[in-house]
């Protein structure tokens, strides 16, 4: 046993994987990984050509987590962290662990209760203001009565249909094994990990896309047919690989001793899991107790949340017509948000055509592939330009850049003088760059205000010469 987030740990774990599928007539093994070890997997995969006959797929079910932790970083700051607290989550420390999804069953009824009761009353206020003004309740108006509403419905209608109900099917088709609606709900969620810094997840759906596009057809039949698996049978019961081998990991653990396991406890219990589970079903039996994980699906019933969710909303006012034509975008609580937020679609398309071009031509993710996030309030905007805050290679490259701009604008002699003392300060300290930073920044200001000069003198030249034209006639 290793832990597989390094290299060494996973090219040794590939090699013993081969080294125990080597059969006649095998052309593919089949290994799956999440994150970060599917990641070092596919890099060893294209560096090592005894590791090309290995295909790597990513977990589904890891997938579907990250997917929620991206949702709550986009709609926390918004309104999710007043939810949370409606339910209990009151003190910073259970915020925190709200925020970052560490029970992922809790995430996801937090998900639904907070889709259902938002959707319900922003349809209610469509629906109330329908028959106030008289008009036709359609899906058509209903999408011009969103497109014609301030930037709060606007954004929030824009982050449960397009994001949060396609996590929602993709779990669905997860269940029942359906490889078209998997992809259909991945496509549009996966752009939320472009601009919320989720660099492992950018690098595993570019990688996966690129897997499928190129795989021989039996490859992607094969791909097709095993998104998921059934354990129990049952066809509404299909889990990731990743979910299912947590499972059976789960059945092991049960049958440790308490306290921390050592190796020879490990040992005995995963010689003896299949027998014991044989003696529990023959004990079941034999006293007529009935398994609850072979044929029902448990769902907690969330309807008291739901409306509880929905009466808060309500009192606070926030969907009332005063508020939704309000041109700022403001949170549940107040709070002033990004006034670009509301274009945050655009935000996730832009990075993810970014990410795939630069990604196809060679760059190294995590080192080149640096996309701006969404910012979802003032300070995070903020936080993310301040110069204090960025690496020395981030402020390399920003200092590069302005030197460039300089003699763009037309200052040349300027910027090479820059370039001689920035070839000594560049090894230096931070300090050092970040006060070479401050005259860099002051040069280019003075570059561009003799720039506009310029260019409002030639523009006044030619009035006068055209007055004078015109005089003359």
């Amino acid at each position: 046993m290793c832990n597989p987030c390094s290299y060494a740990s996973v090219k040794k774990v590939l090699q013993e994987i081969q080294s125990q599928t080597i059969t006649q007539g095998r052309q593919w093994n089949v290994v799956g990984c999440d994150g970060l070890p599917y990641n070092l997997a596919t890099r060893l995969s294209e560096q090592n050509e005894e590791l090309r006959n290995l295909l790597i797929v990513p977990g589904a079910g890891h997938i579907e987590i990250n997917a929620v932790k991206a949702i709550f970083k986009l709609l926390w700051d918004v309104s999710f962290k007043e939810l949370a607290k409606l339910l209990g989550y009151r003190t910073p420390r259970a915020l925190v662990c709200c925020f970052k999804c560490t029970d992922h069953h809790k995430a996801w009824q937090l998900l639904k209760i907070y889709f259902f009761g938002t959707m319900d009353e922003i349809l209610r206020q469509f629906l109330c203001d329908s028959y106030k003004n008289k008009k036709q309740q359609s899906i058509n108006e209903f999408y011009n009565y969103i497109s014609e509403s301030g930037p709060s419905i606007r954004f929030m209608c824009d982050s449960l249909f397009n994001y949060v109900f396609p996590i929602f099917l993709y779990r669905c088709a997860i269940r029942r094994n359906n490889s078209r609606y998997i992809l259909a709900g991945r496509s549009m969620f996966m752009r939320l990990f472009f601009v919320t810094n989720m660099t492992n997840y950018q690098e595993l759906i570019f990688k996966d896309l690129k897997a499928r596009v190129l795989a021989p057809a039996e490859v992607k039949t094969f791909l097709e047919k095993t998104e998921s698996f059934s354990v129990s049978g049952n066809i509404s019961k299909g889990e990731g690989g990743d979910f299912v081998l947590e499972s059976v990991n789960g059945k092991t653990k049960r049958w440790l001793p308490p306290g921390i396991p050592t190796e020879k406890h490990w040992l005995k219990v995963c010689r003896n899991v299949d027998t014991l589970d044989k003696i529990k079903e023959s004990l079941n039996d034999e006293f007529n107790v009935k398994d609850t994980n072979s044929d029902s699906v448990y769902q907690r019933d969330i309807k008291k949340e739901v409306l509880e969710w929905r009466v808060f909303l309500r009192q606070s006012g926030y969907f009332a017509i005063g508020n939704y034509a309000n041109p700022k975008h403001i949170s549940l609580s107040g709070e002033r948000l990004d006034d670009q937020l509301v274009l945050f679609e655009n935000k996730c398309l832009s990075n993810l055509e970014d990410y795939l071009k630069r990604a196809s031509g060679g760059d190294i993710p995590k080192r080149n592939l640096r996309l701006e996030p969404v910012f979802v309030t003032i300070n995070d905007r903020d936080k993310f330009f301040d110069i204090n805050r960025k690496t020395k290679d981030q402020i390399c490259n920003i200092i590069h850049e302005l030197i460039e701009e300089i003699k763009q604008l037309g200052n040349v002699s300027e910027a090479l003088v820059l370039e001689e003392d920035w070839a000594k300060i560049k090894v230096s300290r931070k300090d050092d760059m970040l006060q070479f930073y401050k005259e860099v920044v002051v040069a280019h200001e003075n570059a561009s205000s003799e720039n506009t000069a310029c260019e409002e003198y030639d523009t006044d030249s030619n009035d006068c010469i055209e007055n004078s034209e015109n005089e003359d006639e």
